[in-house]
């Protein structure tokens, strides 16, 4: 007589991830994202699978613009350091499958008006370097890209509506939130106008269509706005090189060159006297109580 035993295991497998890394560069700094999400498309129920930011990684305290000699080497040194320690991060096994996505916002928009060229090689060496990093980079036009204001208030607005849950829990577009977004060069604003005759964008988010209305203002970002606005005091100041700024608090002293105040895009126009001033000057901004400056 012969007896077999069977022994019958069952276990549930997890669900593979996928990762996307996501470099946001904007006019004041770069930094990278990595988010995750299931394979399974939320254990077969046919929705959206949750996506997780798994990891944030600060580039640098300075804009992509910074890198003045725009070469592949430069355009590695400026991420590198923060790019090993967020890609480290994700799986090795789902490394080669995790795509890469660079987006630049209002910095790269308002340099791309005065050097092109830069920008251009720029884009180009970003590329280069993505290239060499063995994640999916197969559509390098598309995966480094200036965005447009439009699109830029448009992923604001989405943001915004997923995280106070008005998007997929409500569906309702007319209780959604109208978003205004100020970033260091420019402001976005964005919310739901059905009867808007300009600038109406139609998305279909979780099978329901939205108009939204979506404006960028170029030059109406923090830092280009505070720029201009101490170009002008420069103008008024009569030739001192110690000005009296409105808008700082006592004891702080911020220095500028000429270059800082009128080189951008967002300084043509604006501060036309600025030719008369001497370029190699540096100027420097404090708050005046009466008689701090003598």
């Amino acid at each position: 007589m012969t007896i077999a035993l069977v022994i019958l295991w069952h276990t549930k497998l997890k669900p593979f991830r996928d990762y996307a890394v996501v470099i946001d560069a904007g006019s004041s700094y770069s930094k990278i994202f990595v988010y995750s999400w299931s394979t399974d498309k939320s254990g077969g129920l046919g929705t959206t699978s949750r996506i997780k930011q798994v990891k944030s990684c600060s580039v640098s305290h300075e804009p992509i613009t910074t890198i003045v000699n725009a070469t592949q080497d430069n355009v590695k040194n400026y991420f590198d350091s923060a790019m090993t320690t967020c890609i480290s991060s994700i799986p090795s096994t789902r490394k080669s499958r995790a795509l890469i996505f660079l987006g630049a916002t209002a910095g790269l928009r308002l340099l791309n008006i005065t050097d092109p060229a830069y920008i251009t090689l720029l884009l180009n060496s970003t590329r280069t370097y993505f290239s060499t990093l063995k994640l999916r980079f197969r559509d390098p036009i598309n995966q480094v890209r200036i965005i447009s204001g439009s699109e830029e208030g448009l992923s604001g607005w989405i943001s915004t509506n997923i995280l106070l849950k008005e998007l997929f829990n409500k569906s309702k577009p007319l209780d959604t939130f109208g978003v205004l977004d100020m970033g260091g060069a420019s402001t976005q604003l964005s919310f739901i106008a059905p009867k808007a005759t300009k600038e109406r964008y139609r998305m279909n988010l979780f099978d329901r269509n939205y108009d939204v209305y979506s404006h960028s203002y170029l030059c109406y970002g923090q830092d280009q706005a505070r720029l201009v606005h101490q170009g002008r005091l420069v103008e008024q100041a009569n030739g001192s090189l110690s000005i009296h700024d409105p808008c700082l608090q006592r004891d702080y002293i911020e220095n500028k060159t000429y270059n800082d105040l009128f080189s951008t895009a967002c300084a043509h126009g604006q501060n036309e006297s600025s030719v008369y001033l001497n370029t190699s000057s540096i100027f420097s901004f404090m708050y005046d109580n009466l008689n701090y400056i003598r």
